[in-house]
């Protein structure tokens, strides 16, 4: 769940200030967003209220429209005005004699007329801008006053995280000003150059492998605990763990290659295009995997660099033939595993390392070669090797699950939506609502693929027992909401398992 909680304005940029409820460290990791003024020039003038255009406007169009619409206005008033005083005046006369008081009704009159008049003269000022101001040539504004003016906002981007202590109103908006007036510091904020970004960088980068799956999935106060006394730890010691000469070295190695979407990490390429060769495969994500770990104080540590700890290669296509191959080969490659990469609950079918990168790209392919040189001896026909008449189809779903809802086999959807589980479910899929960031990334195939998953979730759930948005407390006295809305951000191939 994500929600705003402060908004504010300096300078030419805003900030908006959200809570991310599936965020690495929950509640107490608030993000600032920010997004600069855009460019007055490519601002209609619509988007400013007649007042704001006619104070950047200079002269002489600023006296002549001026005087037009104060002309325009008196024109406009003067009837209500005469319709009030002809109400008043009998009363005034009166009350002069006797000292008698205008009655509610002729009140009610008057102030119906005042009303009417205050609609009319704004209604008279739009018109106004419209017929005038909007279409007056731009030279005849005063560009500074329109852009101090301007609420018009655009490329709008998540600019910092706040931890734990630092994660309080003051600090954050003394952050923001200082982002906003401060030109120097503002450069060296988005070159990711400060203390902080490099500090929060290695906490972040290490966090999963450090500190475990378990801990971080958890509610518990001990692993709350433990994830703030890391990033202590971290602020503590991120100067000398940044020089430390492994820490560069291995820093310059997994940054020499930057990876992207349309080209393949080079050190994994070998075995992508081995395994592509074989019947019935294809691959999808691949990544080389880190070159190693930095020690320090008696903690292995991950260099901040673009390429995952572990090195992997999943699979848009793997047949059951293929599959079956693979697992009666794996006990003779240690460095490869076909267990879930911790943390990542997108990727299905996967093959993995097991620690060792350079040992998993050399297995892999080794293994991509066995495979191919037995794929004349796999059976072919149905029921062998734990195949069926589709044996070269892709193979999530057996048989017997019948058809899959988002890509989860039935027999799987039941398993994760038991009475005994379905609060461990709901766990996970909330934990996973900070993928929310990079919906913008996502093809819109993918996208659907989410609303698939979590139709099919949510219906299961629903179907099984009842599940409602109530909440309960626990001995500690935290309060435990259930995370429905969290399965937004899964993917197709989330539980689809080997």
């Amino acid at each position: 769940m994500r929600m705003t909680t402060d908004k504010m304005y300096y300078g030419n940029y805003r900030f908006v200030v959200e809570f991310d409820s599936g965020s690495e460290t929950g509640s107490n990791q608030p993000t600032v967003w920010v997004a600069e003024k855009a460019d007055i020039d490519a601002v209609p003038l619509k988007q400013f209220g007649a007042a704001q255009l006619l104070s950047a406007l200079i002269e002489p169009e600023r006296s002549r429209l001026h005087a037009a619409l104060s002309e325009e206005q008196r024109a406009c008033r003067q009837p209500f005005e005469l319709g009030i005083a002809s109400i008043q005046q009998p009363f005034r006369a009166a009350g002069e004699k006797q000292g008698q008081k205008m009655p509610e009704k002729a009140k009610r009159k008057a102030r119906k007329l005042r009303e009417q008049m205050k609609t009319a003269l704004q209604r008279l000022e739009v018109e106004f801008a419209r017929r005038e101001l909007w279409s007056l040539d731009r030279q005849w504004y005063d560009h500074s006053i329109l852009q101090a003016q301007s609420r018009a906002y655009s490329g709008e981007f998540s600019l910092r995280d706040f931890y734990f202590e630092e994660a309080n109103g003051p600090h954050i908006r003394n952050f923001c000003r200082k982002f906003a007036l401060d030109e120097a510091y503002r450069q060296q904020v988005l070159a990711r150059e400060t203390r902080w970004a490099r500090r929060n960088a290695l906490f972040v980068r290490n966090l999963l492998s450090v500190v475990g799956e378990d801990a971080l999935l958890s509610n518990g106060r001990g692993d709350d605990r433990q994830v703030h006394d890391f990033f202590r730890w971290v602020d503590a010691h991120v100067e000398e763990i940044l020089a430390l000469p492994e820490y560069q070295r291995l820093k310059e190695e997994d940054s020499a290659f930057e990876p992207s979407a349309g080209e393949l990490d080079p050190l994994i390429l070998p075995a992508v295009e081995a395994l592509n060769r074989i019947p019935g495969v294809s691959t999808r994500f691949s990544c080389q995997g880190v070159s190693g770990k930095v020690r320090s104080q008696g903690r292995e540590l991950l260099v901040v660099s673009p390429h995952d700890e572990y090195a992997y290669v999943s699979f848009s296509e793997l047949g059951q033939p293929a599959r079956d191959v693979i697992v009666a080969l794996l006990p003779s490659f240690p460095g490869i595993t076909n267990a879930r990469i911790p943390g990542n609950f997108a990727l299905g079918s996967v093959l993995r390392s097991t620690g060792d990168n350079l040992r998993f790209r050399q297995e892999l392919v080794e293994l991509a070669e066995r495979m191919l040189a037995s794929v004349d001896c796999w059976s072919t026909r149905p029921g062998e090797s734990g195949s069926h008449p589709q044996g070269s189809a892709t193979v999530a779903v057996g048989p017997e699950d019948g058809p899959a809802l988002g890509a989860i086999p039935p027999s799987r959807l039941a398993w994760l939506c038991q009475p005994e589980q379905i609060e461990r479910t709901l766990h996970l899929l909330f934990y996973l609502n900070h993928w929310a960031k990079a919906r913008e990334r996502l093809p819109s195939a993918d996208r659907q693929g989410l609303y698939r998953v979590k139709a099919a979730v949510v219906r299961q759930a629903l179907a099984v027992s009842p599940v409602s948005p109530t909440r309960r407390r626990e001995p500690g006295g935290s309060v435990i909401w259930p995370k429905i809305s969290a399965v937004l951000s899964m993917t197709p191939d989330s539980f689809i398992s080997w």
